[in-house]
């Protein structure tokens, strides 16, 4: 609030945190974007996107971690797939962003993930760097 007070301009929080002590945007908990790396083999190629997207909603609800939601009449969880799969379609790689209410390691995540995630071959994977 010091900075606010004195008019000094900080980074964007959404990006990096500027250390200004609040850590949210009026919701009072930490905002965290997180790239998940997972893939798609055999079993499930002809889920549909639409489908998959419901599915991971679902399965992060099971895990008690909580999504951000959009701001607006309709909230929605922040979410956005890379490239969406055709349907027949398998893949080793494949990117989504989601938003979440809290802060997880990346292992954590990806453990957590996969262990509520119906029996299947979509599994999260720790990325390399």
């Amino acid at each position: 609030m010091k900075k606010a007070k004195q008019s000094v301009t900080t980074p964007n929080c959404r990006q990096k945190c500027a250390g200004c002590g609040v850590k949210s945007f009026g919701t009072g908990s930490v905002m965290s974007n997180y790239i998940l790396k997972y893939s798609r083999d055999e079993r499930v190629k002809y889920i549909s996107h639409l489908d998959f997207v419901r599915l991971f909603h679902r399965t992060v609800r099971r895990t008690g971690m909580n999504f951000m939601f959009s701001n607006g009449f309709n909230p929605h969880p922040i979410m956005m797939v890379a490239q969406p799969l055709s349907v027949g379609v398998t893949s080793d790689c494949e990117y989504m962003k989601v938003g979440f209410d809290g802060d997880y390691s990346e292992q954590e995540l990806v453990d957590t993930i996969n262990n509520a995630f119906p029996p299947g071959d979509i599994k999260f994977l720790p990325q390399k760097s």
